[in-house]
């Protein structure tokens, strides 16, 4: 069926619009992610809850839709594997970050997703090397390197080696991505496949939160902790609903843009709720980074969790 002019408007008009949700929803999680632990929240226990809480509800979801979350020793061996890499191992990471840089920094960070993605399909052969997306790496590269001189990120002194740490989060989520185009079960759909990782994730977690003593308490009455540990469940599972929708319909060259509306609005969040300005550097590592991922504009490999 062929749309007339004015529904081809409308539908891009709509497209865009949940292109702009998806950014600023998933956006937000970097300043959700200071404000907990701003308050004294454990890494690890902010961790488990997006697991648990986050699986929990994509499970529901999968029931609801008349679906089942297989078991079989493939798929358990796919979830724990994905859970370390894309729940686990970032959260973790981003959540011991969040104190030591500014959100605008960790929004850059965490979206050189793509350029990451692309390094390691390199390394395993189901990408072949172009020179322009080289050179795409290349400046995300100069981009961080810009982050780390002196003034680059004002957050704390501090800042330039939890900049290096926070690199882990992007390239585990890049071996995530490329291991879901390797290894994904092609019988089950996304968000079921989701739904495993993350309850993956969180159950590997938990025995060490436990022992630890890191856990967090979701009792009431609630305050700036608990509504930021839940806040970024919804905005990951709500953000990530959202883009397998822009996938479904428009294919993931057009949804994978929403990368550059998470970087944007990750840093305008950061502005508005913690009063964040950021030098010269900052912005012309920006600029440097979103260059990068013009020419990587990196194949979709594979979806990447939050």
């Amino acid at each position: 069926m062929v749309m007339g002019v004015g529904a081809q408007a409308r539908m891009r008009a709509w497209l865009f619009l949940c292109l702009l949700i998806c950014g600023g929803v998933w956006g937000a999680t970097p300043s959700l992610a200071r404000l907990a632990t701003s308050e004294g929240a454990d890494p690890l226990g902010l961790a488990v809850w997006q697991g648990v809480l986050g699986g929990l509800t994509l499970l529901i979801v999968t029931l609801i839709r008349k679906r089942r979350l297989p078991l079989g020793r493939s798929h358990l061996k796919f979830y724990f594997v994905c859970g370390n890499s894309g729940t686990l191992l970032p959260n973790v990471v981003m959540f011991s970050a969040a104190p030591h840089i500014t959100v605008g920094a960790m929004s850059m960070i965490i979206s050189m997703v793509p350029l990451l993605t692309y390094v390691q399909s390199l390394l395993v052969r189901i990408d072949r090397p172009s020179l322009a997306r080289l050179s795409g790496i290349l400046l995300g590269a100069l981009a961080i390197a810009l982050l780390v001189l002196p003034g680059g990120d004002d957050a704390s002194s501090s800042a330039p080696m939890w900049i290096a740490i926070a690199i882990i989060i992007p390239l585990s989520f890049g071996f995530e991505s490329v291991f879901v185009a390797v290894r994904r079960p092609p019988e089950t759909d996304s968000i079921t496949l989701v739904a495993g990782m993350l309850l993956a994730g969180g159950a590997m977690l938990a025995p060490i939160v436990l022992l630890t003593g890191t856990a967090l308490p979701l009792y009431p009455p609630w305050g700036t902790v608990e509504w930021a540990t839940v806040g970024m469940v919804m905005c990951n599972v709500a953000s990530y609903s959202l883009f397998l929708y822009l996938i479904a319909l428009s294919g993931p060259v057009f949804a994978v843009q929403s990368s550059y509306f998470v970087t944007l609005f990750g840093i305008l969040w950061g502005m508005l709720i913690f009063g964040e300005q950021h030098p010269v550097w900052f912005w012309l590592a920006l600029g440097l980074l979103f260059a990068g991922m013009a020419l990587v504009k990196a194949r979709p490999v594979g979806s990447a969790v939050r």
